[in-house]
């Protein structure tokens, strides 16, 4: 948790820095706002939009999960997890 509080106070910019923050706070908006600024930040970076998409599986959100694996896959088509994440989103929506 310091790393990453030491990234974003070295680069309160960094993609990479935000996404990660978003896996730390207790509260869901948080690491949703965290994960949205991430994307904001760099609208490529395809470890935030699967972050966020898993974030959106657990609540059950899954056609914005859906929405937001196929994000990443677009920058990161070859990460086999984004793939294995997309069919069981779709399964699940049945």
């Amino acid at each position: 948790r310091s790393a990453v509080d030491t990234a974003l106070a070295l680069d309160p910019e960094s993609a990479n820095a935000m996404s990660l923050y978003g896996l730390g706070p207790e509260i869901r908006q948080l690491r949703i706002q965290a994960f949205e600024r991430a994307i904001e930040l760099d609208p490529g970076h395809h470890r935030s939009f699967y972050r966020y998409a898993m974030e959106m599986k657990k609540a059950g959100e899954l056609h914005v999960a859906e929405q937001l694996i196929r994000q990443a896959l677009l920058f990161a088509p070859q990460d086999r997890r984004y793939r294995e994440v997309l069919e069981e989103i779709i399964a699940q929506k049945g």
